[in-house]
C-alpha cells in the first residue's frame, strides 16, 4: 500500500521541478531543525554540567563548619523530572512544527 502511495506522490511531484524542489527543501529543513534542536540541547546540558562540576569542585575546597554542607545538587530532581516529562523531545517537536508552519506559509499557492 505504501509503495503505491509513494509512487503516486513522487510521480506527481516529479511532473513539476519546482514542486519537487519545494518538497525536498521542506523535508530537509524540518529534519535539520529537529537535529539542530537536539544538538543545541546537548550543548547547553554539557555546558551547564561542566560549570556545575567546576562550581562543586571549588565549593569542596572551602572550609565548612561542623554540621553544615557545602555540596549542592542543582540538577538532581529537576533534571530527572524534565527527563520523565520528555521536555527536550517536546521542545524539539514544537520547534520542528514551527519551522514546518513557516515553510508552508512561504508557499504562495497555499492559503491559510
Amino acid at each position: 500500500m505504501f509503495p503505491v502511495l509513494f509512487a503516486r506522490l513522487t510521480g506527481w511531484l516529479g511532473g513539476s521541478l519546482v514542486a519537487l524542489f519545494g518538497a525536498w527543501k521542506s523535508v530537509l529543513l524540518v529534519t535539520a531543525m529537529g537535529f539542530l534542536a537536539i544538538v543545541a540541547y546537548n550543548l547547553i546540558v554539557d555546558v551547564v554540567q561542566e560549570s556545575l562540576n567546576w562550581a562543586l569542585t571549588k565549593a569542596g575546597t572551602i572550609p565548612v563548619p561542623e554540621g553544615h554542607s557545602s555540596v549542592f545538587q542543582f540538577t538532581g530532581f529537576v533534571g530527572w523530572f524534565m527527563g520523565v516529562l520528555k521536555i527536550p523531545e517536546c521542545m524539539s517537536f514544537i520547534i520542528s512544527m514551527v519551522g514546518l508552519k513557516f515553510l508552508l506559509r512561504k508557499i504562495p499557492f497555499l492559503k491559510w
